[in-house]
């Protein structure tokens, strides 16, 4: 019986023990348990977490833990986190919605994205030092009663800390931005603005546009309060590739010059990014920007969600591209579109409440949907020059006042809904109304125009609901589509222009000696066309032509072309004289481009499309070559020789008495002797065989030779004055 009570009693033992084990185990996950990319963050992870009490280690699969990717934890449970030990990012939604009551950040974190740790159970947050940024509603729904920030933050987002238990907060000078609402519903009731610490410091500026001094303390928690620093970017801050900027050092300053030139190049774009906080220059807090000339292209996300209260926005007129979420949440008081710009993309000026004001440039043809949503615009011209409106571009803005120009087609789904609009004219031009256009405004009817299309006979409209209306017809379900009929007129030829993954616009179709672009679509249409067999080629940028021929035989034809983009590679040149010696110094003239070779008697060019191109090579004491050489659709070798110079011909001067223009000469070269004093001279064209082709004597000024019966290349001009003084000098024939 005794034996049995201590079976007993050792059993209760051995399952306390399990079940004490199984509380306080940690998981430590292992390679097959996650995915990472090529940045070595993890981006999923596979584990059922039947523990909840994680160690992410500190390289997993072969490679150092990095960052975590965007939502690679949310959801999970998770109690416990312990994380690498090198881990510098941790991007949007990574832990959200767990159930962690503390967290030790490591030394080396950089960057806290969006709603990283929302809707968990911490109570005290330590930000270590390196921490540069910590994104809208990071913390938000915890409670945390204790904070305490990095000395190194530029950046504190919408709502970070919303809804938590914090009594007070210590602002680092090292702060550029705090965000709308970012410790309301805690127990704070103000907190000080702190001395930004970098040159270029003025004061601070709150979202109801208030100028307020360092040391301020401020009480209003629903505003957001961005540091007004006044700094120029320099060669240090960027990294740039062939004159777009792909990255820049994050809290250099919020009233920001992009110059027209960076480490040795022209400034002409900001790159795209394929993730909103990976924008070059978003969540910045900068409050006003100054683009330089020769600026053509804004990138996805370029300055999205930033801080531009009461900014009146200039671009160069010099800009071509606003891109996808450009300037997305960006707080934007007024926008002047320079006539530069054809397109405006996906949500680029997206929900700023702010815009009250928007000129629209009298080039742009592409108004991408959700372009301009929730804005604060109350009159708009349309130019004529817009072809495309895309959906919900304009909804839920002010607009009262509406004029829409005679090019558009497409009006597309709900493109004005929720303004106040009460009368509105649609042009001939429009072809295409969408489902609740107009909705929720003051109109309760509008007239379908009578829609015009080149090459065309309009018919009638045909609505969602499969019902016609003539021209001219008033209608009043604003709920609906309604669609332009037509027939194709005799004659007519209409292009679609693409490459393999979308429509190409601004693509030239040459037709019968006469130049025809496509639009924002690819599409043109040439009418007009007799019987008969039409041929077409079409140009474009960065593509090969494409050639085909229109048949018309009392009808129409539809032509789709598919262009093929230029192939790039590399080609070096090796140039060595008959011996086998390099050459240096010797002077390539290939694809317009000079070349120069180094002691080796090398050099390389880039980018160079495959074909078969014309050459011109020479090197002071050596026979200029000349011909031509192909290059194949890979990276390419070439070696050239030249040959010791047996002409006699071996001085070729660069005297500022005599000029000689233009070099290239396709036609007429002209020859100056302003300053030469010989009144005498006797000109001739020679040869790389050292003929003489032509010869001249003349005691003008200037000479004039007609090079246009002479086959391309290389030659020399040869000068004796009236004292037999010989002068020899180089040009190329085109």
């Amino acid at each position: 019986m005794k034996q049995n009570f201590y079976f007993f009693k050792l059993a209760i033992l051995i399952a306390f023990a399990c079940f004490t084990n199984a509380v306080d185990a940690q998981y430590t996950l292992q390679d097959q348990d996650v995915t990472l990319d090529s940045r070595n963050y993890i981006t999923a992870c596979s584990y059922n977490f039947t523990n909840t009490s994680i160690i992410i280690p500190d390289s997993l699969q072969g490679s150092a833990i990095i960052g975590i990717g965007i939502s690679a934890f949310e959801g999970k449970g998770i109690t416990s986190l312990v994380l690498p030990s090198g881990l510098e990012r941790i991007e949007g939604t990574a832990f959200r919605t767990n159930s962690l009551t503390s967290i030790n950040f490591p030394a080396s974190l950089t960057y806290l994205g969006r709603h990283s740790f929302r809707d968990n159970s911490l109570t005290n947050v330590v930000v270590p030092n390196s921490v540069e940024f910590i994104g809208n509603e990071t913390f938000k729904n915890n409670n945390i009663s204790s904070a305490t920030l990095s000395s190194s933050l530029v950046y504190l987002g919408y709502q970070a800390f919303r809804q938590n238990s914090l009594s007070s907060i210590t602002l680092p000078t090292s702060l550029n931005y705090i965000g709308v609402q970012a410790f309301i519903n805690n127990s704070i009731t103000n907190f000080v603005l702190p001395n930004n610490s970098r040159p270029g410091f003025q004061h601070w500026r709150n979202s109801n546009g208030d100028t307020l001094n360092a040391a301020t303390t401020v009480s209003a928690l629903n505003l957001s309060y961005t540091a007004s620093i006044i700094y120029t970017l320099n060669d240090t801050d960027v990294t740039i590739q062939n004159g777009y900027i792909t990255d820049c050092r994050f809290g250099i300053g919020t009233v920001l010059t992009i110059p027209s030139q960076l480490q040795g190049q022209t400034v002409i774009g900001i790159a795209d990014k394929d993730e909103q906080e990976a924008g070059v220059f978003s969540f910045m807090g900068i409050m006003d920007i100054s683009l330089p000339n020769n600026f053509k292209y804004l990138g996805k996300f370029s300055f999205s969600d930033n801080s531009f209260y009461f900014a009146d926005i200039s671009l160069p007129n010099t800009l071509e591209h606003i891109g996808y979420f450009s300037f997305y949440w960006s707080n934007i008081k007024s926008v002047t579109i320079p006539n530069s710009v054809k397109f405006i993309d996906e949500l680029a000026f997206g929900w700023n409440p702010n815009l009250d004001t928007l000129i629209l440039g009298n080039s742009v043809e592409y108004i991408g949907k959700h372009a301009f949503v929730r804005g604060g615009i109350t009159n708009l011209i349309i130019p004529n020059s817009v072809i495309f409106i895309g959906r919900n571009a304009f909804e839920s803005n002010s607009i009262s006042t509406l004029t829409i120009g005679n090019s558009v087609k497409y009006i597309n789904q709900s493109a004005f809904y929720g303004n106040n609009i009460s009368n509105v004219t649609i042009p001939n031009s429009v072809v295409y109304i969408g489902k609740s256009a107009f909705k929720n405004n003051n109109l309760t009817s509008f007239i379908l125009p009578a829609a015009t299309k080149t090459g065309h006979t309009f018919q009638n409209w045909l609505d969602e609901n499969s019902a016609t209306h003539n021209a001219n017809a008033s209608v009043t379900n604003l709920d609906i589509y309604y669609s332009a009929n037509f027939t194709i007129d005799n004659g007519t030829a209409i292009f679609n222009i693409s490459d393999s993954i979308s429509e190409l616009a601004n693509a030239e179709v040459i037709l019968n000696a006469n130049s025809y672009y496509t639009g924002y679509d690819g599409e043109v249409i040439i009418a007009g066309l007799n019987n008969g067999t039409h041929p077409y080629q079409v140009k474009k940028l960065g593509y090969f032509d494409a050639t085909g021929n229109v048949q018309i035989n009392n009808g129409y034809d539809s032509i789709n072309v598919l262009m093929s983009e230029l192939t790039y590679q590399n080609v070096e040149f090796y140039v060595k004289d008959n011996s086998n010696n390099p050459i240096n110094n010797a002077t390539l003239v290939y694809d317009n481009n000079t070349l120069t070779t180094d002691s080796n008697g090398y050099v390389i060019t880039q980018s160079v499309t495959g074909g078969t191109y014309s050459y011109i090579l020479s090197a002071t004491g050596f026979l200029p070559d000349s011909g031509n050489i192909t290059i194949a659709n890979n990276d390419t070798i070439i070696y050239l020789t030249l040959y010791v110079d047996t002409t006699g011909i071996n001085e070729i001067y660069d005297d500022i008495s005599i000029k000689l223009y233009p070099n290239p000469v396709e036609d007429i070269l002209q020859i100056s002797f302003e300053n030469y004093i010989s009144k005498f001279k006797m000109i001739e064209v020679i040869s790389l065989s050292g003929q003489i082709i032509k010869s001249y004597k003349t005691s003008e000024q200037s000479f004039s030779i007609d090079m246009t019966g002479i086959n391309k290349g290389l030659y020399f001009i040869r000068i004796y004055d009236d004292n037999n003084i010989k002068k020899t000098f180089k040009i190329i024939r085109n």
